[in-house]
């Protein structure tokens, strides 16, 4: 429930890999990036969607990352999508996709939204993912 294993196991690799005279310190250091939510910067995407918390922090880096961005943009779900993909290279095409339905034009892969509209549904669709693929199952 509290995805301890993943952080450890994530914890250990990242000692082996590093092989610091200080691995209690690498440790410390590794904990301290989870509680502050860097942990998932560039990071491959089975990592990121291990945890609701990874999950959440990878969105906030998201929004940290492009609070900057003209928020009268137009752009597709595809070109989105490539934006997320520029802090996750190996993000798929699924989440993207689920957002699709749900965009206020239903499904036209060829339209344009505001920047705001598409990062609130990929938001709530990838932070709430386990919940929503379980309302979806009771609904279909």
């Amino acid at each position: 429930r509290n995805h301890v294993m993943v952080y450890l196991q994530d914890a250990v690799r990242m000692v082996l890999e590093s092989r610091d005279e200080r691995p209690l310190h690498t440790i410390a250091k590794y904990f301290q990036s989870v509680l502050h939510g860097s942990h998932v910067l560039l990071r491959e995407f089975t990592f990121i969607n291990a945890t609701p918390r990874n999950r959440l922090a990878f969105v906030r880096i998201l929004i940290d990352t492009f609070k900057g961005f003209n928020i009268d943009a137009e752009m597709t779900v595809s070109e989105h999508r490539q934006l997320v993909c520029l802090l996750c290279p190996d993000f798929p095409t699924t989440v993207h996709e689920a957002m699709q339905p749900h965009t206020p034009r239903g499904g036209d892969a060829a339209a344009t939204y505001k920047y705001p509209v598409l990062s609130a549904l990929f938001q709530v669709l990838f932070v709430f993912s386990e919940f929503v693929s379980h309302v979806h199952r009771l609904f279909e």
